[in-house]
């Protein structure tokens, strides 16, 4: 039986005008799943699975500092 284990999340502040490449993440667990929401408010803009979140779509958000959580 597989039971669900919830690490810690964390929380990246992007700065939009001086965002980096990508944001990339890294899982425990070798068969977890790595998930990622960026989120303006209670509204998700973009979520996602996997470890990178990549620069087009970091560079699609609005001008102005995001919450993102993996």
């Amino acid at each position: 039986m597989k039971a669900p284990i919830e690490l810690p999340q964390v929380v990246i502040l992007v700065d939009r005008p001086i965002n980096p490449r990508s944001i990339t993440g890294d899982k425990k667990i070798a068969d977890s799943k790595l998930e990622w929401t960026i989120k303006n408010s209670t509204t998700v803009l973009h979520n996602g699975e996997g470890k990178t979140v990549t620069q087009s779509l970091i560079d699609a958000l609005p001008n102005r500092n995001i919450p993102s959580k993996f």
